[in-house]
């Protein structure tokens, strides 16, 4: 990790020194969101009554050297809230493209098991100030160190089919609030996070994308071994000396054979849009299969000028795992305006509700309740450069 100054130094050097190399391309994104919700406990174990502006606003800058008319490289700095806006590299990867009909990645590249995982921080690319939370919160893996490989038939001058096959591993941290924190002590002190290794990565996609429609189909199989420190959780407690002493423990799982299966479509005419997505990640034990999640969102919008109004309805079903019991629904409504087609404001209100008495994996409570509904509000303004 580098601190937020360095990265800044860094990224200067990086704009003065790309004005004299003309094979040396930078752009990049950012998301300012600013998230509330009524709920007395924690949403998303982040989110709480106050007024957040951390937990999902980040900013990132791609560096893509053209090495020669087939090779580049593409690096990724990303500067998350969750981190303390502390930098870490996102994406380093080589690409080799022979021919249009082919491209392969090698390094920390993007894991494509999601509709929207090539783009899933850039937040301009996609209606909501964030993604559903239903099927990608599910999954808090986006990047893996592997290979991927990429075929691309033309069917006509405006459409194509796409197949991926791609392989490897990688390890990545969620960063979550602790759910109790002492009056007088800083809500961010001794955060929970969960760490997970995901080995063995093998997936396949296959895709067909035309002017107006993106159809998108993914399976994947791989291991997965987490650990979760938790921290002010209730074994934070009075030292003796007026203050607090911070505790830990830790938490454990291990799932051997991992399997997972997205199907998506998206169609979008500039008038109206329309998106669909189902996702499945199973867990097979001893010959039998473990539903962990499932869910699937449908979003609804039209194009009025420079606005965007839209609608999702979105359910996600959790399985055996205890941790992950119950279900979610959510029902929400969006307005954007596109200031420029690299500046887009955006408003949303989503209502969502558990079935289960002790919450889900979205919703964590301090006390139990017979209330399961949660009010959320963002306000998000996402730029590119």
């Amino acid at each position: 990790m580098i601190t937020q100054a360095r990265f800044l130094i860094l990224v200067l050097i990086i704009l003065i020194g790309s004005s004299a190399h003309s094979q040396v391309q930078v752009n990049g994104y950012g998301n300012l969101v600013a998230t509330h919700s009524d709920f007395n406990g924690l949403y998303e174990g982040w989110y709480d009554n106050e007024v957040d502006y951390i937990g999902a606003s980040q900013v990132a800058v791609n560096l893509t050297y053209q090495i020669d008319e087939q090779f580049s490289s593409v690096v990724q700095f990303l500067s998350s809230g969750r981190r303390n806006f502390d930098a870490s590299i996102r994406l380093a990867h080589l690409n080799w493209k022979p021919s249009d009909s082919f491209l392969v990645r090698i390094g920390k590249i993007r894991l494509p098991v999601f509709l929207h995982s090539d783009y899933q921080e850039v937040g301009i690319l996609y209606p909501w100030s964030r993604l559903p939370t239903e099927i990608y919160y599910g999954n808090p893996f986006s990047t893996m160190t592997g290979v991927s490989a990429n075929y691309y038939l033309n069917v006509s001058d405006e459409s194509r089919i796409m197949l991926q096959i791609y392989g490897g591993g990688g390890r990545q941290e969620l960063v979550e609030k602790s759910s109790q924190v002492p009056e007088g002590l800083p809500s961010t002190m001794g955060n929970n996070v969960l760490t997970g290794d995901l080995n063995n990565v093998l997936g396949l996609v296959a895709g067909y994308s035309s002017q107006n429609l993106n159809l998108r189909a993914s399976l994947a199989q791989g291991s997965f071994v987490a650990s979760s420190r938790f921290t002010n959780d209730p074994n934070l407690s009075p030292n003796g000396q007026g203050g607090f002493t911070e505790s830990s423990t830790l938490f454990g799982l291990e799932l051997a054979n991992l399997q997972f299966f997205n199907a998506a479509a998206k169609f979008d005419d500039s008038r109206f849009i329309f998106m669909a997505e189902f996702a499945k990640l199973i867990n097979i034990r001893g010959g039998e299969e473990e539903k962990i999640i499932e869910g699937a969102y449908l979003t609804a919008g039209y194009y009025a000028s420079d606005f965007l109004i839209h609608a999702t309805a979105a359910r996600a079903y959790h399985g055996e795992l205890a941790s992950l019991l119950g279900s979610q629904d959510r029902a929400s409504l969006g307005i954007n305006y596109f200031y420029s087609s690299d500046l887009v404001f955006k408003i949303d209100y989503s209502n969502i509700s558990t079935n289960s008495s002790v919450g889900s994996q979205y919703i964590k409570r301090q006390v139990l309740s017979t209330d399961r509904t949660v009010h959320v509000g963002d306000f998000s303004v996402n730029f590119s450069f």
